[in-house]
């Protein structure tokens, strides 16, 4: 993959009739681009020069500062990801904030990363589709049409599965609420988690009627309302699978007073306040699966369908246990695992290289 050097390029020049300009940042690269023709807007944000895997986000009427925030944590998350799958990439992550989602807008999306000759490596994400990326893709090579959803809930599923022994069960004794649940992830985990024989409750706001009778067609107990779980309802495991920044400290109590267990769900950056947010649970005794670790699976089926990564399903199948050693690692140590992650994966990567 040939690769822009970016140091080289104007802070404003044309890809047709994209609009380019950069945006000033002292540690990440981001540049906005814009089609006034379509009234489409977008910033994209890699952390470093080297191929990158990372989702098309695309959520018209979101306001700029906010698209910049949320796909900034999102760059570095995925940077943070590749890294401790073990991947030779940096991060990236793309956030369309306005703009109508029109196969014109998408072509002038995949225009605008062929521009970079693979350092993005463009995916699904939300407010895309596979269907999006197809068209995505007459405009662009570097865009992924796998789906990585099951991907992404498999990892998820092993991690529900080699934790039970922290907790002296089994899979078939776990009641688990799935957050998201008629999402892509959402729903290919309750599947995984149903086949496990474990209980499933799940919500998610959805409108689409033919979406929550398939949930419910699984098995899944499920509810309309944004919601936590409640004490009543004796969940073991909460699993966001939508939005980020769920677990904060109004959450956190709230999850401590349903008797959660373990918090193990495929949504990005997690921790609304990063290390407080790890330490909060830490202290009330509510495990954490480290989000970036878990839901690496979507990562890895992308990065091996562009020849990335040699052992797909194997560093799949480790997610469960790694996600296990780090949480037995934070029990040991009483310290969050945000805090001995960082320790751990160094240490694995050193060994690696």
């Amino acid at each position: 993959m040939g690769l822009m050097v970016s140091e080289k390029l104007p802070d404003h020049f044309m890809i047709g009739e994209i609009q380019v300009d950069r945006i000033a940042h002292h540690d990440l690269e981001a540049w906005h681009f814009a089609v006034d023709r379509l009234g489409l807007k977008g910033i994209d944000i890699f952390t470093g020069p080297r191929p990158s895997i990372g989702g098309i986000r695309w959520i018209n009427g979101t306001s700029r500062d906010q698209a910049f925030t949320t796909v900034s944590g999102l760059a570095l998350a995925m940077a943070e990801k590749s890294a401790q799958a073990g991947l030779p990439l940096d991060g990236v992550k793309m956030f369309v904030y306005a703009g109508e989602k029109s196969p014109d807008a998408l072509r002038r999306v995949g225009e605008f990363i062929e521009f970079w000759q693979g350092r993005h490596i463009a995916s699904v994400d939300m407010g895309t589709k596979l269907a999006d990326m197809q068209i995505v893709r007459e405009t662009t090579q570097y865009v992924s049409t796998v789906n990585p959803s099951p991907y992404t809930a498999r990892g998820v599923a092993s991690a529900m599965r080699t934790c039970t022994k922290l907790y002296g069960t089994k899979p078939s004794d776990l009641r688990v609420f799935v957050s998201g649940v008629c999402g892509e992830v959402g729903f290919s985990l309750a599947q995984e988690l149903i086949r496990d024989g474990m209980q499933v409750l799940g919500n998610d706001i959805t409108q689409d009627e033919d979406r929550i009778a398939a949930v419910k067609g699984l098995g899944v107990e499920f509810f309309s309302e944004s919601r936590l779980p409640l004490p009543e309802e004796k969940v073991h495991v909460y699993a966001p699978c939508a939005g980020g920044g769920v677990l904060n400290r109004t959450t956190i109590p709230l999850l401590r007073q349903a008797g959660i267990w373990l918090v193990n769900g495929s949504a990005n950056c997690q921790l609304a306040a990063g290390r407080s947010s790890a330490e909060h649970m830490h202290i009330l005794g509510i495990d954490w699966a480290k989000d970036d670790v878990t839901n690496r699976g979507g990562l890895l089926a992308v990065a091996h369908e562009f020849s990335l990564v040699t052992d797909m399903e194997g560093k799949i199948n480790e997610t469960g246990q790694i996600v296990f050693d780090l949480i037995e690692l934070s029990h040991e140590l009483d310290r969050p695992v945000s805090d001995v992650a960082r320790e751990y994966f160094a240490k694995h990567i050193k060994d690696a290289a």
